[in-house]
């Protein structure tokens, strides 16, 4: 049912004088010089997933001034909220051929100049979406075959109506007549995880798939490194259970902002190197420093509740010899930035558990690629399905081991000794009834951005039919209630550990060795006072320790945990996505 229409009146959209609001502003956070979302081409529904994106994002940008809009019936709230933005933040068309999805805080402080139509749907979305208010996006139409314009409407239940917010326009719960629409609900309960992780831009998808790295080493590759270390503290943060299964969230998220404050200044080496002896001091608490010294591989861990700790280790190695303009060996030390990140870990990890539930009949597909013609011949698969699935495999190889640093032989594993049987049929580890495991989910959930492109693979190979439709988001949803899919992690973990077994966990000595234990190194303050470094490792178990022992950060001005003094406050750092359809207003 429509919203009040108000045909005999006049009501105005465009330019408009709007109010100072600057005691508002304290409500919102800085935004980012660089944040901006821009869109050149594509689908619509791109741009709305790409609009839910942004809300869920930086939802916290309105956390503030959500409640003192909220009124005491929904059309009362919402009234609030469209005098808020018609009131406070002037309308301006982007630039033909550029749109701009921009997060609240950013259309808050360009509200002089002015914002589009669908930053203005951004910002009332946030608002609702933090008081939980149901609401969709409306896409419209006016003439021609384009759409021109969207803005957010909202169901009344006392009504049976809908409530119309559309910013741009000079009057409450006014609806320009239309001559086609689309809605888009807003999901209330957090975005979905397909559309978080499926495109490029987005920081689940930068973080596992090492976006920001992927070039010529060099001194701006600095940057880069700083970029990968924005998205894997945002994905996290966004998503603690990505790596839950073998880290602590918020001991790690302390750890990426300690070395996220200090890396543009002067203390940046010395920070990535106590968080690198943080590390060995994990290593060496759980007995995974090496063997013979030979570092182990994180993948023959997976899902086992722990793994070789090297990610900041690394990044300082990569810092150092990216410095030194050293090539060769900075493009293998990136390599191994990428091995150990924890969100590509958890990745890799949950797409392993995919391939050996065999979700989407994917290993069933891609096991005849390890096969020679004349076995896949003695099993009935025909020479064009064999010669799709060598070439399926090897791109699953080359994203798997050579784009994301996974271990080949745990690939192998995960495909042959699954449900979907080895090349002679069997399936190798029986399995065992039970009830489903949730966590199975969330480990599948992290892995989507690479389930996505394994998807995409698989068709373009044409092992996968272009209208078979296979769902990340399923996937997982079938892992969690699989009566097996937590012996399967057992299993895998077995399998792994017994291959490469690691030595007995020992118990950290005294000594000062680096190896040993976290020594007294400090930073020193701009005031001359230390700080002490991490503490050493205690019993427990790891989550115990990591929980116990984080690294000391300090957040705003205050001084948190061990006296670190305040932080140089870091470069912005930002998204860019394109690709996507144009929204304009009429």
């Amino acid at each position: 049912m429509a919203s009040e229409s108000h045909p005999l009146k006049v009501v105005s959209s465009g330019y408009r004088t709007i109010k100072d609001g600057s005691r508002y502003s304290s409500y919102f956070p800085l935004p980012e010089e660089r944040d901006r979302i821009i869109i050149k081409d594509g689908e619509v529904n791109d741009t709305v997933e790409l609009m839910e994106r942004v809300v869920w994002k930086y939802l916290d940008d309105t956390k503030q001034l959500a409640p003192l809009l909220s009124r005491s019936s929904t059309l009362e709230t919402c009234r609030a909220v469209w005098d808020f933005i018609y009131s406070y933040i002037q309308y301006r068309l982007d630039k033909k051929g550029l749109e701009q999805l921009r997060r609240p805080a950013r259309s808050w402080a360009e509200r002089q100049s002015g914002v589009d139509c669908d930053c203005m749907s951004i910002f009332a979305s946030s608002i609702l979406t933090n008081l939980q208010i149901p609401h969709s996006f409306r896409i419209t139409k006016y003439s021609g075959d384009s759409w021109q314009h969207v803005y957010v409407i909202v169901p009344d239940k006392t009504t049976g109506k809908y409530i119309t917010l559309d910013g741009v326009v000079s009057e409450f719960n006014y609806e320009k007549h239309f001559s086609d629409k689309m809605d888009y609900p807003m999901n209330l309960k957090g975005i979905n995880v397909a559309v978080l992780s499926g495109m490029a831009g987005n920081d689940l998808h930068d973080a596992v798939m090492a976006t920001s790295l992927l070039g010529e080493i060099g001194e701006v590759e600095l940057e880069s490194i700083y970029q990968n270390l924005i998205s894997t503290r945002r994905a996290i943060a966004q998503n603690p259970s990505v790596v839950a299964s073998s880290d602590d969230p918020q001991a790690l998220l302390k750890m990426l902002d300690y070395a996220i404050a200090y890396w543009n200044t002067d203390k940046r080496d010395q920070a990535l190197d106590i968080l690198s002896k943080n590390e060995q001091a994990l290593n060496l608490h759980n007995g995974l420093s090496s063997i013979d010294g030979i570092d182990l591989d994180p993948d023959l861990f997976t899902l086992s509740g722990t793994a070789p700790k090297k990610f900041f280790t690394n990044v300082k190695q990569t810092v150092k010899k990216v410095t030194q303009k050293a090539g060769q060996a900075a493009n293998q030390a990136v390599k191994a930035v990428v091995k150990y990140n924890p969100v590509s870990v958890a990745a890799r990890s949950g797409f392993l558990l995919a391939l050996r539930l065999n979700l989407g009949k994917m290993a069933s597909r891609l096991k005849w690629g390890y096969a020679t013609a004349a076995q896949a011949a003695s099993k009935g698969v025909n020479a064009d399905t064999y010669n799709k699935s060598r070439h399926a495999l090897a791109q699953i190889e080359k994203l798997f081991a050579d784009k994301l640093q996974g271990s080949k032989d745990s690939l192998r594993n995960a495909i042959l000794k699954g449900r979907a049987g080895n090349l002679a049929g069997y399936i190798e580890d029986a399995m065992i009834g039970g009830l489903g495991d949730p966590a199975s989910g969330t480990v599948i959930a992290a892995a989507t951005p690479i389930i996505i492109a394994a998807i995409k693979i698989l068709k373009d190979s044409g092992l996968i039919g272009k209208s078979e439709n296979l769902d990340p988001n399923q996937m997982a949803k079938e892992a969690s209630s699989d009566p097996g899919a937590a012996q399967e992690n057992a299993a895998i973990d077995a399998e792994n550990n017994n291959a490469s077994a690691p030595a007995a966990p020992s118990t950290p000595s005294t000594s000062n060795s680096a190896n040993e234990q976290v020594p007294g190194n400090v930073l020193p303050t701009e005031q001359g006072t230390d700080a002490p470094a991490t503490p050493t490792a205690a019993g427990g178990g790891l989550m115990n320790f990591i929980k116990q022992n984080p690294v000391p950060v300090a957040i705003g001005g205050g001084l948190l945990a061990f006296g670190i003094y305040q932080l140089t406050k870091p470069k912005k750092s930002g998204n860019k996505s394109k690709g996507l359809s144009e929204c304009r207003t009429s």
